[in-house]
């Protein structure tokens, strides 16, 4: 489960196998981890960065934290914590600005993270190693990101969708007969109102028997 609390979105998360909320307090540079099973219990972990963004993994055994930062010099990571011994398992480094987005393959085998508006880029990480597999710029920023059930073609590992502004792009990791992985994507644009500019806000996928589909909210409502 995932939730908001205070000015960033998806940055409370609760794994209901452990009994454990996980929150960052305001911008600032900690994670809260509070036991709710037993006697309750609380744990501040300190990090070197602003904390944007949290996600768990498959399993419910490991916090996936993003970063983000001020300063063009520095880096915004991902940090791959366990949820036990509350242990920095990997650090992840990529984006330059900031992490909007995480979200895991529903295999939970990759990670896709997704830079915000300053940097607008989408990277592909294998999970468990913390290998980036591929990255890509974006012509704008992203506001949500989803990963579909199905995979089109065979050279496809698997495909998802990002939104933001007018712009819809369905992405695909591609690995090749080299086993060299590569990101496709193609853009589909909403039709721009001339008194009411229309934003896409969310997304995510609907399964109809065999079909599928990609639902997005507007900014309209």
């Amino acid at each position: 489960m995932s939730g908001w609390y205070a000015y960033s979105l998806e940055n409370m998360v609760f794994s209901h196998k452990l009994s454990i909320f996980f929150l960052p307090p305001n911008h600032i540079f900690k994670v809260i981890i509070e036991r709710i099973d037993k006697d309750r219990q609380q744990k501040v972990i300190n990090f070197p960065d602003l904390i944007s963004v949290l996600t768990l993994s498959r399993d419910g055994h490991k916090l996936i934290i993003g970063s983000s930062c001020y300063n063009t010099e520095n880096t915004a990571n991902i940090y791959i914590m366990d949820c036990t011994s509350y242990v920095v398992m990997k650090t992840l480094s990529f984006h330059t600005r900031g992490v909007q987005q995480l979200t895991l393959t529903n295999d939970g085998k990759y990670l896709i993270s997704v830079g915000n508006f300053r940097e607008s880029t989408v990277a592909v990480w294998d999970f468990n190693s913390g290998k980036l597999l591929a990255s890509s710029y974006t012509l704008d920023k992203i506001n949500d990101v989803k990963v579909s059930s199905s995979v089109y073609m065979s050279d496809r590992v698997f495909e998802f969708s990002t939104v933001g502004r007018d712009q819809v792009q369905f992405w695909a990791l591609v690995k090749d007969f080299k086993n060299e992985y590569r990101l496709e994507y193609y853009d589909v644009f909403v039709k721009k109102l001339k008194d009411d500019p229309v934003e896409i806000t969310c997304c995510d996928y609907l399964k109809d028997r065999d079909d599928e589909y990609l639902i997005c909210g507007l900014s309209s409502g």
